[in-house]
């Protein structure tokens, strides 16, 4: 391992993370850690290293069975972190942002906006930015971010596996899947396709992945809308197959959904001031604050579309106008049927194809 190489670990539960350990060291593998929690339902645990910000390396998601019981999940093993458009990303306080890199310039994105941000000297690490306020600054396994000329809190990288990445086409139909053992390809013509997965190059803006059998793959980190669903994806992809370019969507659009969002806006209602609904997903279960109490759920993602199933609250009375917001509130996320990402990277639940609610991260 490069020297001051990070190791993070990160526990989770059903509704998200419940615990994280971070360890720098020039040691080599292997590495011991011990992460500790209150949570005793099944839960999972993920490693990674990280140098200079990058991603290198990570283990597979590892459960951990539920019980107050002490647990040794002996030797995880790291596999090398295949990125696919964005190299890191990194949590700076409540902000989430992705970061890439190409020859000298880097992109930084944050929500739906991307900077283009050039270099800039400096006395340690590597420096971008704009010259309209915005930069990031690199040093070692931490950097600052400046946002419209204000700076963000001290960003740290977060984990972001990539693989195995699923990718599917219409007209003709096909499913292409990216893993480190392979990449195995299937067309609606029966035809079938595996080989080693080779080293992704950047070409354009995206991460080429050719076997030199006649099979290349093409993913780009930008959203993508399935052609006969319209159901958004995290991932834009190209297949060429013996000449043959086809194109598709690929990622799990539950990834989109997955983290906090505040609301900004319930067409047709309005929001009491000082009131600051959220909307929280992690796996299949929802959460949030609805204006006076906290709500629960379950969510249930299919290939046509989203359903929200708002289930307990807790048990608060507030003042009449703010409990009728609430209910008109959950009554509206219990009626969504899809969802969308918007060109600033606002969520948007629709109700009977139009925007029901939208919330920012």
């Amino acid at each position: 391992m490069p020297p001051g190489a990070e190791l993070v670990v990160v526990l989770s539960g059903a509704f998200g993370q419940v615990g994280e350990v971070r360890s720098t060291s020039d040691a080599q593998v292997p590495l011991p850690f011990l992460i500790t929690t209150e949570d005793t339902s099944a839960l999972t645990v993920r490693a990674a290293l990280f140098s200079g910000g990058a991603q290198i390396w990570l283990t597979a998601e590892v459960p951990v069975p539920e019980g107050a019981d002490n647990v040794d999940l002996g030797a995880l093993a790291l596999l090398r972190h295949v990125p696919l458009g964005f190299a890191s990303s990194m949590k700076c306080g409540d902000r989430l942002i992705d970061v890439g890199f190409a020859g000298e310039t880097a992109r930084l994105r944050i929500g739906g906006r991307v900077i283009e941000l050039a270099p800039v000297e400096a006395a340690s690490g590597a420096k971008y930015g704009d010259g309209a306020g915005n930069g990031f600054w690199s040093r070692g396994n931490r950097a600052t971010v400046t946002l419209d000329g204000v700076d963000l809190a001290e960003c740290l990288p977060v984990i972001t596996p990539t693989l195995p990445l699923v990718a599917r086409g219409n007209e003709p139909g096909w499913v292409v899947t990216l893993a480190h053992e392979g990449v195995v390809y299937s067309g609606q013509d029966g035809t079938k396709r595996e080989a080693p997965l080779p080293a992704g190059a950047e070409v354009d803006g995206a991460t080429v992945f050719d076997t030199g059998e006649g099979l290349a793959v093409s993913v780009t980190d930008q959203l993508c809308r399935d052609t006969m669903t319209g159901m958004p994806h995290p991932y834009t992809v190209g297949l060429t197959l013996d000449g043959q370019a086809l194109s598709g969507c690929g990622g799990a659009p539950a990834d989109l959904l997955a983290g906090v969002w505040k609301l900004v806006d319930l067409p047709g209602l309005t929001v009491p001031e000082g009131v600051e609904p959220t909307f929280e997903v992690a796996g299949d279960f929802m959460s949030g604050a609805s204006g006076c109490n906290r709500y629960m759920g379950g969510l249930a993602l299919s290939g046509e579309g989203l359903s929200l199933q708002p289930g307990g609250m807790s048990m608060m009375a507030c003042e009449e106008p703010l409990m009728q917001f609430e209910a008109a509130f959950v009554e509206r996320l219990g009626r969504v049927s899809g969802f969308d990402i918007d060109e600033a990277g606002q969520l948007i639940l629709l109700v009977d194809g139009a925007p029901g609610a939208v919330f920012a991260r």
